[in-house]
C-alpha cells in the first residue's frame, strides 16, 4: 500500500539507455530482490540493456551459479493497449512525462495521486505490470501507476499486451565492477525472492 503525500515530485526525463525505446524502469516486475542463477545455456551480456547493443562478451557463469547483479532495468519495447469501453475515472500516482523511472526515484519519494476522466474510446497505454496488481500506464503523455487494473470495474478492456523485457546489469562477485547486462530468459533460473 503506498502512502500518498501531496507534494509534487520533479522526475527528470531522461532518455532511454543507450537505444529508443517508450518507457523503462530500474526494477523487476513484482515486491522483492529478485535473484537469479545461470542455466545450462550459454549467455551473452550486452553493453546496454538492449539486444541490439554491442556484445560485452560471455556470462561465463557455471550451470546454477547465482549471477550477481547491481541494477535492474524493465523495457518496455511496446506499450500494451488499454481502451476505455464506459465513461469514468481512473486515478493513480503520476510521475510526469518521464521516459525512465529509476527504483530510487520510485521508492524515495510519494507520487502526488490524481485522477483523470477517461471517455467511452480512450487509449491508455498499458506500460507494464508493477506489483500487487498495480501497473504502469501512460496517460496524456505521463506515466501513472495505476492500482488494480481497472478491467475488474468493467472501464477498459485490454487490446493489447505490453511486450516488456528484463534486463540486469551483472557485476563481478569479486570486485562489483559491471560487466555487461544480461537479458533474462527461459536460460536464466529465477530464484525465491528477498526482501
Amino acid at each position: 500500500m503506498r502512502i500518498v503525500i501531496a507534494v509534487a515530485v520533479v522526475l527528470a526525463a531522461l532518455p532511454c539507455a543507450a537505444l529508443s525505446c517508450p518507457f523503462e524502469c530500474g526494477m523487476t516486475p513484482g515486491e522483492g530482490i529478485m535473484h537469479f542463477a545461470a542455466g545450462a545455456e550459454p549467455l551473452e551480456l550486452r553493453s546496454a540493456p538492449s539486444s541490439l547493443a554491442a556484445s560485452a562478451g560471455p556470462l561465463g557463469l557455471a550451470e546454477c551459479a547465482e549471477i550477481v547483479y547491481d541494477e535492474a532495468r524493465c523495457r518496455t519495447v511496446s506499450p500494451g493497449l488499454l481502451v476505455a469501453v464506459a465513461d469514468g475515472v481512473l486515478g493513480g500516482w503520476v510521475y510526469g512525462p518521464v521516459s525512465y523511472l529509476s527504483r530510487d526515484d520510485y521508492v524515495a519519494f510519494a507520487a502526488p495521486a490524481r485522477e483523470f476522466i477517461v471517455a467511452s474510446g480512450d487509449t491508455i497505454e498499458y506500460l507494464m505490470y508493477r506489483a500487487e496488481g498495480n501497473f504502469l500506464a501512460r496517460i496524456g503523455g505521463e506515466v501513472v501507476e495505476v492500482g488494480s487494473l481497472p478491467e475488474e470495474r468493467g472501464l477498459v478492456r485490454r487490446v493489447r499486451e505490453p511486450v516488456v523485457e528484463n534486463w540486469l546489469r551483472v557485476v563481478a562477485p569479486e570486485t562489483g565492477e559491471p560487466r555487461g547486462w544480461l537479458l533474462v530468459t527461459d536460460a536464466v533460473a529465477e530464484l525465491p525472492r528477498g526482501l
